[in-house]
């Protein structure tokens, strides 16, 4: 695994480079190229590899405000010496959701929503439906039980947290069977003791 940097270090090699930057005023202030820069420079440190922007974007995602956060009232401002404040910005996410159109893709958004914090974590997606229904539910046993390997092998935590999954069939080979009744052929499971467990 890779030597993560402690905060130290990487603050440290941080001040070291901007050090080098005789010019660094010239961008400091101004917004975007500053971003640029910083971000560059961070990304340079912590090295280039692996390294994603904006992953986390999440197809829904409903959040509440605190109980803190409606004590500041309209002003949502937390006030220090000379006026000086700090906007209060104080929230929890409820429902974080994923809807994955592939039924081999899925495991992406589950990894995703694993290292993420709400009070539920939602994936909708397919499974595929070759033979019937005992098959088609036979083959969503097996990929759960693989999903709760993944989550043990990257983010164990994440096997205690609220989730739900729900796969609806795919396949042009039963399509004929399960159009007839769509909506009766979702199945939905819950996260129990550390398994996914169907919801009946």
């Amino acid at each position: 695994m890779e030597k993560v940097l402690s905060a130290r270090e990487l603050f440290q090699a941080l001040k070291a480079e901007l050090k080098k930057n005789k010019s660094l005023q010239e961008t400091y202030h101004h917004h975007k190229p500053w971003t640029d820069y910083i971000k560059k420079l961070t990304e340079t440190i912590i090295g280039k590899e692996k390294v994603s922007r904006e992953y986390y974007r999440l197809d829904s995602l409903k959040y509440e405000y605190t109980d803190f956060y409606k004590e500041y009232g309209d002003v949502k401002r937390k006030y220090f010496d000379g006026g000086k404040y700090l906007s209060v910005h104080n929230w929890r996410n409820v429902y974080t959701i994923e809807y994955e159109n592939s039924a081999k893709d899925w495991t992406d958004e589950l990894v995703k929503l694993s290292h993420l914090r709400s009070e539920m974590k939602v994936i909708i997606t397919y499974s595929e439906w070759e033979g019937g229904k005992d098959e088609y539910l036979a083959l969503i046993e097996k990929k759960v039980a693989f999903a709760v390997e993944l989550l043990k092998n990257c983010q164990e935590l994440a096997l205690q947290d609220k989730w739900l999954l729900v796969f609806g069939p795919c396949g042009a080979s039963g399509r004929d069977v399960y159009d007839k009744d769509l909506a009766e052929h979702f199945v939905g499971y819950e996260m129990q003791g550390g398994r996914f467990v169907k919801i009946d």
